[in-house]
């Protein structure tokens, strides 16, 4: 692989852009149980068409083709360097025919960019924004029978705006990293799509297998803290993070 062209550094941050393309070669333990989650919808069905809002680099998309071979993969990704890099990895491992990247703003997509979709999932970026409401209707606006996502959300009707500044993950520019870990209310979002036609809605936290240990550099980096009834409690940096499955359906 090329290296990183500089603008995408200041842009991400070191850590984000590893974040982006590390699932290639491991998928995260959130990926495989998302991926469980949705066979227990019974909605990965071959000949699909599946669309990924805010796909970065396509890892997600890389595992998920492994793991459905007759389903077609659309991901929307902003940033141009991930869009290249993602293509690029799935023109070497022979998935091309199946799976694509395509550079676009998710609020403004052009309806004949993605086609009809089956269904549209979201992973790990609903927490990066702070209007829930135009994401929503970015995604029902293009009328898939069925959204998934994964995110941080609260079960109770409270949202929560956080904005981190991570001093260890430094920019070309000589800054620091900063960006939102926003947490959304799942009955006020259940309500906002059964008011768009979808009112089949499931949530479920998701509870990793698996101890992660502590970032030696003191940043942002999920590690795990077991509880003495063996539940293990999920920690970034300053927050205690609550990943949730969510699935919503006409």
């Amino acid at each position: 692989m090329s290296p990183l062209p500089r603008a995408t550094f200041d842009e991400l941050g070191q850590k984000n852009w590893n974040y982006a393309v590390r699932q290639f070669d491991t998928p995260k333990r959130s990926t495989v149980f998302f991926c469980d989650f949705l066979d227990e919808k019974q909605r990965m069905k071959p000949g699909h068409h599946l669309v990924d809002f805010g796909a970065g680099a396509g890892a997600v998309l890389h595992y998920m083709a492994g793991r459905y071979p007759e389903i077609r993969f659309t991901g929307v990704e902003l940033n141009p360097d991930l869009v290249e890099y993602g293509n690029r990895r799935f023109r070497e491992d022979h998935l091309d025919d199946r799976c694509r990247l395509i550079q676009g703003d998710c609020y403004r997509l052009d309806k004949n960019a993605v086609g009809n979709p089956d269904g549209i999932i979201s992973i790990h970026t609903i927490m990066f924004l702070n209007d829930i409401d135009a994401f929503i209707n970015a995604v029902t606006g293009l009328q898939p029978k069925w959204f998934a996502a994964n995110s941080l959300f609260y079960d109770g009707m409270v949202d929560a705006f956080v904005e981190i500044h991570d001093y260890t993950d430094t920019l070309n520019s000589g800054g620091h990293s900063i960006r939102p870990y926003n947490f959304f209310s799942i009955p006020r979002i259940r309500e906002r799509f059964e008011k768009k036609g979808y009112p089949l809605f499931d949530s479920v936290p998701f509870e990793i297998d698996m101890d992660l240990p502590k970032p030696e550099d003191g940043g942002m980096g999920t590690y795990t803290e077991t509880l003495e009834n063996g539940k293990r409690l999920q920690i970034s940096g300053p927050l205690i993070v609550s990943w949730y499955f969510l699935y919503a359906s006409r």
